[in-house]
């Protein structure tokens, strides 16, 4: 183990790891078992698994726009840490745009964060329980020239010193790495998430949790983002307010962070996405009354809330904004009579037609009788089938218009959807 953390450790490893996929990639595009032979021959000194888990990180790093030049990373580490830009919005936030800091960092990871914690001009030590991991996270931050410290410990409360720090981000593990089980509980992660609450009630905190994680300790039924449930979690462990703000970048919901004794995120929480590398932020209103529901038909318009909005359970909160009505107060669609503009918080269509039930037979007609193509989307909400499936026993209009086949509850039955996008 001490020659594979020495080998992953140099400056040159980096390099070896764009050699082998170099290699690997004469191969074909997955790992075959020729091809590891062939790493193992050039590779002796190094763990051929390690080293074929490092190429499909770099892989998985650069197809989610994640990869820095220098940087490794394993599958694991690329898919599950922050991506670079929203790693700076998390050092923006957490130390306010003042540098001189000392952060404590909770779960390295990949190492993205304590980079961005550092170019912001803050001293960094991170813990990061998983030996190659660190190693790796060691060797990126050397490699950059980065004065970040890597233990290679869990970290425990009983390290922790108030008087060390300037601040905390937490990013605790929540997958079972053994069962691959994802944890939708703060009290199942690592560390548990009260461990990290309790720390210092006057330090800015940050903590990267699951959108739709459950953050109390009790594991009762209801909503995981509820303005109640952060409230308790401050009276217990701060005289500081816990606010949530989730983080979305093309068309998904990233992550939700917790934030306390941060001064760009007093107040209410709220959501955030990043379009490029322009942010845009709304407070969450969270209407106390239901919207009505109204009749679904053609010729309205129908808006669908960016995920970020859903996972955040403010959808009455936008459709209020616009003006706009559910057909079903269980599904995250809304009416509205007219188009209501372009909106980075949602995507909106045309309603062209609209049948009762899912019938394909049915829907083959539509197709053909609004004139649609090959490239038509099929979009469901709150139905148990893939719609791919159904698109495989379709007929295509040649040369026609593209639309999009949205199925969805409606009541206790569904509803299918006929619809065009309109872009921005």
């Amino acid at each position: 183990m001490e020659s594979m953390i020495s080998e992953v450790l140099a400056n040159s490893f980096h390099d070896t790891v764009v050699q082998a996929d170099e290699i690997l990639r004469n191969y074909g595009s997955d790992p075959v078992p020729a091809g590891v032979d062939k790493l193992r021959q050039i590779f002796p000194t190094i763990s051929t698994s390690i080293l074929v888990d490092c190429i499909l990180g770099l892989r998985s790093a650069q197809r989610l726009g994640k990869y820095i030049d220098g940087w490794v990373f394993t599958k694991k580490s690329a898919e599950q840490s922050t991506h670079p830009l929203i790693a700076e919005h998390h050092a923006r936030v957490l130390t306010g745009g003042t540098a001189g800091g000392h952060v404590l960092e909770i779960c390295t990871g990949a190492g993205l964060d304590a980079r961005a914690l550092v170019l912001a001009g803050n001293s960094v030590t991170t813990y990061e329980a998983d030996t190659i991991l660190a190693a790796i996270a060691q060797g990126n931050m050397n490699r950059a020239g980065l004065s970040a410290h890597v233990v290679h410990s869990p970290w425990s409360p009983g390290e922790y010193n108030k008087d060390t720090y300037t601040a905390v981000w937490a990013d605790p593990s929540r997958r079972d790495d053994r069962t691959r089980q994802r944890y939708r509980y703060g009290t199942d992660y690592e560390p548990q998430l009260q461990s990290v609450l309790q720390l210092s009630p006057l330090l800015p905190l940050g903590i990267k949790i699951g959108p739709a994680d459950r953050i109390t300790d009790e594991k009762s039924p209801g909503e995981g983002n509820s303005p109640g449930e952060l409230n308790s979690l401050g009276e217990k462990n701060s005289p500081g307010e816990l606010t949530s703000e989730w983080i979305g970048r093309r068309g998904e919901c990233l992550e939700r962070i917790l934030w306390r004794n941060v001064r760009q995120r007093p107040g209410p929480s709220r959501i955030s996405i990043i379009d490029g590398t322009t942010w845009y932020e709304r407070e969450m209103t969270r209407p106390a009354q239901e919207l009505n529901t109204i009749e679904l038909r053609s010729g309205l318009w129908l808006i669908e809330p960016h995920p970020a909005v859903i996972a955040a359970g403010d959808v009455s909160g936008l459709f209020r904004e616009v003006g706009a009505n559910p057909f079903d107060t269980a599904i995250a669609y809304g009416l509205v009579e007219r188009d209501p503009g372009p909106s980075k918080w949602y995507q909106r269509f045309f309603v062209d037609a609209v049948d009762r039930g899912v019938s394909e037979r049915r829907i083959r007609e539509r197709l053909i009788e609004l004139g649609r193509s090959s490239h038509t989307e099929f979009k469901k909400r709150g139905w148990d089938r893939d719609p791919e499936s159904l698109r495989r026993h379709m007929n295509f209009v040649e040369n026609g218009t593209a639309g999009v086949v949205l199925i969805a509850r409606h009541g206790t039955g569904h509803v299918t959807i006929h619809a065009r996008r309109v872009e921005e």
